[in-house]
């Protein structure tokens, strides 16, 4: 299952995607030579509106990605 919810602070407009899928380590992002998208999207969110992306994952439990964009950027 598959849940994606956009809701905003008083400081960023956040996008979460989580699942309740098999989950996986995330410690196999750490090199993120081998996972260049990843590295293009952070490095895109940062660079045009000083966002962020998160994932967290448990093994057995799925996994969570959390992109934020702060509101100061936006107007």
């Amino acid at each position: 299952t598959i849940h994606v919810i956009s809701y905003e602070t008083d400081t960023d407009y956040c996008i979460s995607v989580t699942d309740d899928g098999v989950g996986f380590d995330t410690n196999i992002l750490l090199d993120e030579r081998k996972h260049i998208g990843l590295r293009n999207i952070r490095s895109r969110l940062e660079s045009m509106v000083n966002g962020s992306l998160s994932i967290e994952s448990t093994i057995g439990k799925g996994t969570k990605v959390q992109l934020t964009i702060p509101k100061e950027h936006t107007q």
